[in-house]
């Protein structure tokens, strides 16, 4: 019974890892890719506890291999990473088919990708300020959970809340409409 089971549990992994698999040239990264470039630089020293990751994503391959590919042919798979750790950033890229980091710099004295924490952090200031929410309240908003900050996830009396736009906003949200 445990052999059955066990070989169940093989295909089902074998069957997913085929459903991740990317088709095209320019398919976005999957899931097993995105472990795949973690592995890669924490195999090369290159992250930490400190690090931040801004993005990651597919390096797009030249415009020649991907006019020239045909479905079932082989094709080339890389990643851009930018990252921050200890204040610094990094820009690298992977082969994540040979499993290698190919390019990797410093980045000085530029901007790089907000994290996460950093727009939970402005969102908390910014609604932190009693200033802003009489503002608010002012024009007749008493629930700040309501009030959209940088679409981040809210942190006010100590609950994590996702920003919402008020129900009038949601009609013209993303279309230009109205504005």
């Amino acid at each position: 019974m445990s052999f059955r089971l066990s070989f169940c549990a093989l295909l089902l992994a074998v069957g997913t890892a085929a459903a991740q698999a990317p088709r095209h040239p320019l398919d976005g990264l999957s899931p097993q890719e995105h472990w795949t470039v973690y592995e890669v630089l924490h195999a090369a020293g290159k992250v930490d506890s400190a690090t931040r990751f801004g993005n990651v994503a597919l390096r797009e391959p030249d415009k020649a291999e991907v006019l020239g590919w045909r479905p079932g042919t082989r094709f080339s798979r890389g990643a851009t990473v930018h990252l921050t750790q200890g204040g610094k950033g990094y820009d690298g890229v992977v082969d994540l088919l040979g499993r290698r980091l190919v390019e990797w710099r410093d980045v000085p004295a530029a901007q790089h990708m907000m994290t996460r924490d950093e727009l939970g952090l402005i969102s908390e200031l910014i609604l932190g300020d009693e200033r802003v929410r009489a503002a608010i309240r002012k024009r007749g908003i008493t629930d700040l959970h309501l009030v959209p900050m940088l679409g981040h996830r809210l942190r006010l009396h100590g609950r994590p809340r996702r920003a919402r736009p008020p129900a009038s906003c949601t009609a013209s949200a993303g279309t230009g409409a109205g504005r």
